[in-house]
C-alpha cells in the first residue's frame, strides 16, 4: 500500500495562510446579478424572452420565444429587449464534482470560463511559499465567471439565424401593439354592449304594457302584486347576437422564433376581422327595434303569493310600437307572517288590545301607570320584553301603540307565520295567543298585571289582517279580563 506523503507547515506559514483565507472570505461574497453591457437599450414595453440553443452543427439559434423568464425547457433564455442574459452570471467559487449541464460551475458550460478560484489560490500559495513552490498543483477548487463575449457571439450568431438581427423591435412592438389593441377592442365591445342593454331596458320599459288578471283566490288578494317583478320578458336571440358572442383571446406566445413575426402578421389582422364583425354585428343589434320578445311565466310564488301563470310565450310589436302583454295570475295560496288576532283585555285601570299588529295600551286612571313588562303567548311560546324603557310608561288618560313584531322573540315570529293559506285550511286551524302586561301606579307600591290568553281561529285571523273589523271573535266580548295584583316592591 502506497502512504501518501504529509507535508508539515511551520506556525508561522499556517497563520499566514489563515490571515489570506480571511481576507479570501470578505472577497469571496458573491456579488449581484449584473447586467451585461449591451450597446442595444431596453425596447418595447412588455418583456419578450428568447431560448438561445446550439444546433447539431455547433451553431447558436433561437428555438421559441416566451413572455416568461421561467422555461423549463431552456437553459439560457435571452431577454430580447436589451440582450441580456435572463439566467444566473454571478461569479461562482466551485469544488470539483458533477454539475448539471447549465450550472455556472459546469467546466463544459459555454458561457463560464474557469479560474483556480480564490481559496485554490490561498492554499497554494501557502504551500509554494513554505515548500519552495514544489507543491503549487495541491489545489483543487476553482471559480466560474459569465463570459460576456462568447454569450454576445452566440446572441449575434441566433439573431442572424433566426431573422431577428432586422426584426427584432419589430417583434417586440408587434407583440405589445396586439396586447393593447385587444384591451383597447375588448374596451369597445363592452362599452357597446352596454349601451345596447340601456336601449334594450328603455324600450321594454317604454313599449311593453302588461295587462295582470288576477283570478283565484281572489278573496286573499291585496292588489299588491307587480308582475313585472316576477315575469321576466327578453329580447329574442337573433342572429346579429349570435354573431356578438365572445371571441378566443388572441394567443401568440410561445412560437417558433423563425415563425413568430407570421404569426404574429396573421394575429393582428384576424384580431381586426373578428372585432370588426363583432361591432357590425353589435351596431345592427342597437340599430334594431326589436321585434319580438320572449316571456317566461315560469315564477310559482312572490311575496306569499303562491299561484299559476297564464301568458303568450312570444310577444310581437304592434304597429304603433306598443306591445301589449296578458298575464293571468291564478293565486292558489297565500302565506301570512306575524298573524296575530283582533284581541283586547282591560280591567279598572288599563287597557290593551291587539289590531292591525299593533299593541295598543290606554291609561284609564287620573294617575301615571309604568309598564314593568309585555309578555305575548303564542301557542306554546312565551317572549316577554322587560327592556320596554318609557315607551309604554301612560300619563292620566293617556294611550300609545307599539308594533307586536317589536316585541316578540324569534320564536314567536316563526310561529306566528301560516304558509300556504287557503280558506279551507285556515278555518279548520287555530293558534292561542294571549298577553301579560305587568304594571304599577305610582301612588301605590303593589305591582298588577293584566292578562288574558284564548283561542283564535286562522281564518278570522286573516280576514282581519285583510279587512279589519270584519271579524271579531266571540271571546272579545264573552271573557272577562283577569287582574292579578301583588304586593312585589
Amino acid at each position: 500500500m502506497t502512504t501518501r506523503p504529509r507535508y508539515l507547515l511551520s506556525a508561522s506559514h499556517f497563520a499566514m495562510i489563515l490571515g489570506l483565507a480571511a481576507l479570501a472570505g470578505c472577497a469571496s461574497k458573491e456579488p449581484e446579478a449584473r447586467p451585461v453591457e449591451h450597446e442595444n437599450l431596453y425596447v418595447g414595453k412588455d418583456p419578450v424572452y428568447a431560448a438561445l440553443v446550439r444546433r447539431g452543427d455547433g451553431q447558436w439559434t433561437f428555438s421559441r420565444i416566451t413572455n416568461s423568464d421561467n422555461d423549463p425547457d431552456s437553459s439560457f433564455l435571452v431577454r430580447l429587449n436589451d440582450l441580456n442574459p435572463a439566467f444566473d452570471i454571478r461569479r461562482a467559487e466551485c469544488e470539483p464534482r458533477p454539475y448539471r449541464e447549465n450550472d455556472r460551475c459546469n467546466p463544459v458550460n459555454p458561457f463560464r470560463k474557469r479560474d483556480m478560484g480564490v481559496v485554490g489560490k490561498i492554499v497554494d500559495t501557502g504551500i509554494s511559499a513554505g515548500t519552495g513552490g514544489k507543491l503549487s498543483g495541491m489545489s483543487r477548487s476553482y471559480s466560474t465567471e459569465f463570459d460576456t463575449l462568447a454569450f454576445n457571439a452566440a446572441v449575434d450568431q441566433a439573431l442572424l439565424l433566426t431573422g431577428l438581427d432586422d426584426n427584432r423591435i419589430a417583434l417586440i412592438n408587434g407583440l405589445t401593439a396586439v396586447r393593447e389593441t385587444a384591451a383597447t377592442q375588448e374596451a369597445e365591445v363592452e362599452a357597446l354592449k352596454g349601451q345596447m342593454l340601456r336601449q334594450y331596458a328603455l324600450d321594454k320599459e317604454q313599449n311593453i304594457k302588461i295587462d295582470a288578471r288576477v283570478s283565484g283566490l281572489i278573496q286573499y288578494y291585496s292588489n299588491d302584486l307587480d308582475p313585472s317583478q316576477f315575469v321576466e320578458v327578453r329580447a329574442e336571440p337573433s342572429s346579429a347576437v349570435s354573431q356578438t358572442k365572445e371571441t378566443d383571446a388572441v394567443s401568440i406566445l410561445p412560437c417558433d422564433a423563425a415563425e413568430c413575426l407570421q404569426k404574429l402578421n396573421t394575429a393582428m389582422a384576424s384580431l381586426e376581422q373578428k372585432h370588426a364583425a363583432r361591432l357590425d354585428a353589435l351596431q345592427v343589434d342597437l340599430r334594431r327595434q326589436t321585434d319580438a320578445y320572449v316571456v317566461d311565466c315560469s315564477a310559482t310564488e312572490h311575496a306569499g303569493y303562491h299561484f299559476e301563470l297564464h301568458c303568450p310565450e312570444k310577444l310581437a310589436r304592434n304597429e304603433d310600437g306598443l306591445i301589449l302583454l296578458p298575464v293571468d295570475v291564478v293565486i292558489l295560496s297565500r302565506d301570512f307572517e306575524y298573524l296575530f288576532p283582533e284581541f283586547s283585555e282591560e280591567n279598572d285601570e288599563l287597557g290593551a288590545a291587539v289590531a292591525q299588529g299593533n299593541l295598543m295600551l290606554r291609561n284609564k286612571t287620573g294617575e301615571f301607570v309604568d309598564v314593568q313588562s309585555v309578555s305575548i303567548y303564542y301557542n306554546s311560546q312565551i317572549s316577554t320584553e322587560s327592556d320596554v324603557g318609557t315607551r309604554l310608561n301612560l300619563a292620566p288618560f293617556q294611550y300609545t301603540r307599539i308594533p307586536v313584531s317589536e316585541l316578540v322573540s324569534p320564536a314567536i315570529a316563526i310561529e306566528s307565520r301560516h304558509t300556504n293559506m287557503t280558506p279551507d285550511k285556515a278555518s279548520r286551524s287555530t293558534f292561542s295567543f294571549g298577553l301579560a302586561i305587568k304594571y304599577s301606579l305610582r301612588d301605590r307600591d303593589a305591582i298588577a298585571t293584566l292578562y288574558g290568553m284564548h283561542d283564535f281561529n286562522v281564518q278570522c285571523a286573516i280576514e282581519s289582517r285583510l279587512q279589519p273589523g270584519s271579524c271579531r271573535p266571540d271571546v272579545m266580548q264573552d271573557d272577562d279580563p283577569e287582574t292579578v295584583t301583588s304586593n312585589e316592591p
